[in-house]
């Protein structure tokens, strides 16, 4: 495993009326579909068909892909995480996933594409890891004990739940990026607009109070405004191929 320590920055542009266009969260889904991609390119991975499970439906281009298949993120999500929900009976070269396991079973979603990919196929994904607006966390953390950010899975137990699954030559690695925002309700805004959520099970229920708020928001603007707005997103992006299975070959016990 290796882990770049690179630090990007991205601001939300202003007009000149000081308000800010719509940000949308494909800017979160573009920087990770541009780190899986160089990923892919790096991997010396050889072609074929392909399988791209994505929040948002955009242009994938893809060197060496004879033939490209499309999945929503969403449609998993609501269909027991499944990758190939309402997809033909098929199986594929290459497997990307686009920021889905940030939300959801990731050992699940690799003994899925285990079963789906050619010998020799490639798995490659995205997700957030637990730095992620870990501004947010800490501003909340002194306000009540309720996980108010979707508790992210940390880079090694990605890695160690790879290993388990046969994969080999496994890559994690994770990258920071730094988006400055002009508000907390901005932030908020645009996570929502993706569809993203904290799906915690041990998240509040209830209304929180005004206080409450109050005091986080507090907290929030000291934080943020010590780093000139900037709310952290930490990516994690992982790789590795299906055992050649033609390979594998099995001996007979010794007598």
């Amino acid at each position: 495993m290796t882990l770049d320590l690179d630090h990007k920055v991205v601001s939300r542009i202003l007009d000149r009326g000081g308000s800010c266009p719509d940000f949308n969260i494909d800017v979160f889904l573009e920087h990770a579909r541009q780190g899986l991609h160089s990923r892919i390119s790096d991997s010396s991975w050889q072609g074929g068909e392909a399988l791209v499970v994505d929040f948002a439906d955009r242009q994938w281009n893809l060197a060496g892909v004879t033939r490209l298949s499309k999945q929503s993120a969403h449609d998993c999500l609501n269909h027991d995480l499944d990758l190939f929900h309402g997809l033909p009976e098929e199986n594929f070269d290459l497997i990307v996933l686009n920021l889905l396991p940030a939300w959801c079973d990731f050992q699940l979603l690799l003994d899925q594409a285990g079963s789906r990919l050619n010998s020799g196929g490639l798995f490659v994904f995205s997700s957030f890891g637990p730095d992620t607006m870990k501004e947010v966390v800490n501003a909340w953390a002194v306000v009540d004990d309720y996980p108010h950010v979707h508790r992210f899975i940390d880079m090694h137990d990605l890695g160690d739940a790879m290993l388990r699954s046969g994969l080999f030559r496994s890559i994690v690695d994770a990258e920071w990026m730094n988006f400055i925002y002009p508000d907390y309700q901005t932030l908020v805004r645009d996570l929502r607009a993706g569809g993203f959520s904290n799906i915690h099970h041990g998240r509040r229920k209830s209304l929180t109070g005004k206080a409450s708020f109050a005091r986080f928001m507090e907290n929030f603007h000291k934080r943020v405004l010590k780093s000139g707005g900037a709310v952290s997103f930490e990516y994690i992006y992982g790789s590795g191929f299906i055992q050649d299975r033609s390979s594998i070959k099995v001996r007979p016990p010794q007598p």
